[in-house]
């Protein structure tokens, strides 16, 4: 299942689902005016790339990364999350990620996408509180 989704900002976002894969999958490419931003191995690796004219081709642009701001961080996974959860119940570590209210707005956005398929395509707008 492929959507687009017109977010608030003004922009769309294409989203592309694969069925059949042998792996897990969930990397993101956010393209911009100015460059993208690769999140890719669900979260733990950013990377960011910017348009530099004529490396291979005279008279167009191409995105090369910028080297010094690749960042890796923890995988979101269960164990990761009970680990969190568990850490900052004990020792109010504090948690990372999205707050309550952006992991509803997301869920919203899912089912809208899920109510649009089952629907045959149509715009389904969600219900965000």
């Amino acid at each position: 299942m492929s959507f687009r989704c017109r977010m608030r900002a003004g922009f769309d976002a294409t989203i592309l689902a694969v069925e059949g894969l042998g792996y897990d999958l969930f990397d993101l490419d956010i393209l911009g005016q100015d460059g993208c931003v690769e999140i890719r191995a669900g979260g733990a690796e950013m990377r960011w790339c910017e348009p530099r004219p004529g490396l291979y081709y005279k008279g167009y642009a191409h995105l090369s990364e910028i080297v010094p701001e690749r960042e890796t961080g923890p995988v979101a996974g269960f164990l990761e999350l009970y680990q969190a959860i568990a850490d900052h119940m004990a020792n109010d570590a504090p948690l990372l990620g999205c707050d309550g209210p952006a992991a509803l707005a997301n869920m919203a956005v899912l089912e809208s996408v899920l109510k649009s398929a089952a629907g045959g395509g149509i715009t389904i707008n969600p219900d965000l509180l």
